[in-house]
């Protein structure tokens, strides 16, 4: 019983995954920002002039909300693992051999980008917010306009719900293969995507209310830089499983053991 794959419950465990992934892509349907509203912004200076708060809330819109988002690139790290690994048990294994060291290399590369844009992308937004936080008066009120209202209570929710998902995730997986404990990586993975959601807790939770946009910004890089750490020894892994592969008669032993 113990050496057997029980695809039910491993096909479980791909949907949860799924879901916490499609939760944490679209967590902006799921959690609305807004700024302070103009007239409380108007109130901060005297000299504001309200039609150009209006103008900077239609040019800049809502609090970009990085942090929740940028756990999905962990999980779909994850998720191709997993599903790796359930194809290593069910193919013939000279098979999966030869296709893993490919897949992994062409799933690595373009993981990466979206990593990096990712990373990048939070980090213009965080100088952004910073330079206008710190241009007082009208950088200030601007900034409290767009940004100064970041919905954390909703996003600490979403985040509570997305970590009970992933804990049903773990619970399904081991009840499909036991065996999955054996396999480092993939525990390395699971603590990584379970610390993901931590660090992005944390960072937001400490800051006062103005500073949220801030946190969940440099949250959003912290998560992407750790992706691309994963990412590494992946694509060393695969070029290494496409040498050993293309040797006549050696293929690596990488399927879990019956």
């Amino acid at each position: 019983m113990l050496g057997r794959l029980r695809i039910p419950f491993f096909v479980l465990a791909l949907i949860m995954l799924l879901v916490v992934i499609g939760l944490e892509t679209g967590s902006a349907l799921f959690v609305k920002a807004g700024g302070i509203g103009a007239d409380t912004a108007a109130r901060i200076s005297d000299d504001a002039n309200r039609q150009d708060i209006e103008r900077a809330r239609a040019e800049n819109g809502a609090p970009p909300g990085f942090a929740v988002a940028s756990l999905a690139l962990i999980d779909v790290i994850l998720l191709f693992t997993v599903a790796l690994m359930g194809v290593s048990m069910i193919v013939p294994q000279h098979i999966h051999a030869r296709f893993q060291g490919c897949a992994t290399c062409l799933f690595t590369c373009l993981s990466c980008m979206p990593a990096i844009g990712v990373a990048l992308a939070a980090l213009l937004a965080v100088m952004t917010m910073i330079l206008l936080l710190i241009a007082f008066p009208f950088g200030t009120i601007i900034y409290a306009i767009v940004y100064g209202s970041f919905p954390r209570g909703d996003v600490l929710v979403l985040l509570s719900i997305i970590m009970g998902l992933k804990i049903l995730f773990i619970v399904l997986l081991l009840l499909a293969h036991q065996r999955f404990l054996q396999n480092l990586g993939l525990m390395l993975l699971i603590l990584l995507s379970l610390a993901g959601g931590v660090i992005v807790n944390f960072i937001i939770s400490f800051p006062p209310g103005l500073l949220v946009s801030i946190a969940d910004g440099v949250a959003a890089i912290v998560v992407a830089i750790l992706s691309i750490l994963c990412l590494i020894p992946l694509f060393v892994g695969a070029l290494i499983g496409i040498v050993t592969a293309l040797k006549p008669g050696s293929l690596p032993q990488l399927r879990i053991q019956e």
